[in-house]
């Protein structure tokens, strides 16, 4: 089973990644449309966004084997920049995991495909598996760099990304953590039914 969190304009601080130009909310749900753009990438890279998902939002102390991804929706990008999430001339984007209060990295993977260099929505994916059990307050973080690989004028670039929409996702294959409450209420629930539905003789 899988969940998915969008990358929305609310913002949500990362000490993890203070450079990063843009830090945003990994949310349940979407809200509204935003572009976020990003001058002045060196050769050296940068840090474009970073999105982490808010406290309590897995519940899960496993991340299970498996793809998680994200789609970037790219509006425009320089002809000689390049951006994913993945290493970007020592600016390191990548999928991670961290603690609750964003002040260690626990574990972080980055995409299997090349750098994007071309506008549009693009798929970027890891396909594994992540040191278990953590901690079910661990938090997911995406982060997200760019790069100069050519010419230009340090600030005369640019890569912007449409963020706030259902295409814009982050998605693993989080299970859903049953407790005992749980358990109990949804036995007691089909009791319930089971009772409603008899035929008294």
């Amino acid at each position: 089973m899988a969940k998915t969190f969008y990358l929305n304009p609310e913002p949500l601080a990362n000490p993890l990644h203070p450079s990063a130009t843009h830090q945003q909310e990994l949310a349940e749900a979407v809200t509204t449309p935003s572009t976020i753009s990003v001058t002045g990438i060196g050769y050296g890279g940068k840090i474009l966004y970073t999105g982490i998902t808010t406290a309590g939002a897995l519940n899960n102390q496993s991340f299970a084997a498996g793809t998680y991804e994200t789609q970037l929706d790219i509006l425009a990008i320089s002809n000689n920049m390049s951006c994913g999430v993945l290493n970007q001339s020592g600016a390191v984007g990548h999928f991670g995991r961290v603690n609750a209060a964003l002040t260690v990295e626990v574990e972080v993977h980055q995409q299997t495909q090349p750098a994007f260099t071309t506008p549009g929505l693009k798929i970027a994916s890891y396909t594994g598996s992540w040191t278990n059990p953590g901690s079910n307050t661990d938090r997911f973080e995406l982060v997200v760099a760019g790069a100069r690989i050519s010419g230009g004028m340090m600030g005369s670039d640019q890569i912007s990304f449409e963020i706030g929409e259902l295409d814009d996702y982050v998605t693993g294959p989080w299970s859903p953590v049953y407790t005992g409450d749980t358990v109990f209420e949804n036995v007691e629930h089909a009791f319930e039914i089971t009772f409603e539905g008899a035929e008294l003789v």
